[in-house]
């Protein structure tokens, strides 16, 4: 049953909300990395003194990443867009690294602050348990979406097409190159088969009279010539 389904309608719903999910990832990091690299020299953290978290960097460069492919691919999937970049193979390479950096970037970060609860009252704990949350619904989300990649690859496999090779507004549908199948239905092409048919069948008839009046009068002439007495050249 999960075959049948139009899988890239709901693959663009999906990065639609990566797309909202990463831009919240991308402004929490960015307000942790500020936070970080101005603080006053009375604040406890650090003793006062600036610092930068390199794993934020590396959920702030992840989400910007997100935050410009999901998009493109929102209008890949809804326009039907063609060439290399609107591959199966390419959506899969690509948000394979980014789930990958995602995935190493949500572990540290969640490994380092395990547990803020005693700081939630605070602007910059919260800060941060918004910035790991965030992360881990991208991710997870992230994930489904790398599945129903491999779910359109096996359904198009199971209908006989190339599958990676496919576009992705193709994958996980019945039929190949489906704007096609839109444009023309089978019975239209039935019935032009048989036009051309029908057609060929009149052509032929006609091509059987012409021969047999071409005999007829043939065959006229040499009597005549032989009625006349005039030698007939064979």
């Amino acid at each position: 049953m999960f075959l049948g389904v139009h899988t890239p309608v709901f693959r663009a719903w999906m990065y639609v909300a990566l797309t909202f999910l990463s831009f919240m990832l991308f402004a929490l990091s960015a307000a942790r990395i500020t936070y970080t690299t101005h603080l006053a020299p009375s604040d406890p953290l650090n003793n006062g003194h600036p610092f930068t978290d390199p794993i934020v960097i590396l959920l702030l460069i992840t989400s910007l990443f997100l935050l410009l492919l999901s998009p493109l691919w929102v209008w890949v999937l809804w326009k039907r867009v063609g060439g290399w970049y609107a591959r199966v193979w390419t959506e899969g390479c690509v948000f394979g690294v980014v789930w990958f950096l995602l995935l190493v970037g949500m572990a540290i970060s969640t490994s380092i602050w395990p547990n803020l609860t005693f700081c939630a009252t605070q602007v910059p704990c919260a800060v941060l348990q918004s910035m790991i949350a965030f992360a881990w619904l991208a991710w997870i989300l992230l994930s489904v979406i790398i599945g129903s990649i491999m779910m359109g690859i096996i359904s198009a496999r199971a209908f006989g097409r190339g599958g990676w090779r496919d576009y992705v507004w193709e994958s996980g549908t019945r039929m190949g190159r489906e704007p096609v199948f839109q444009k023309m239905g089978v019975g239209d092409q039935a019935m032009s088969v048989g036009s051309v048919n029908g057609h060929g069948g009149s052509a032929g008839s006609v091509g059987s009279g012409g021969g047999g009046g071409a005999e007829s009068v043939g065959g006229e002439g040499v009597s005549a010539s032989v009625r006349a007495g005039k030698p007939v050249m064979v």
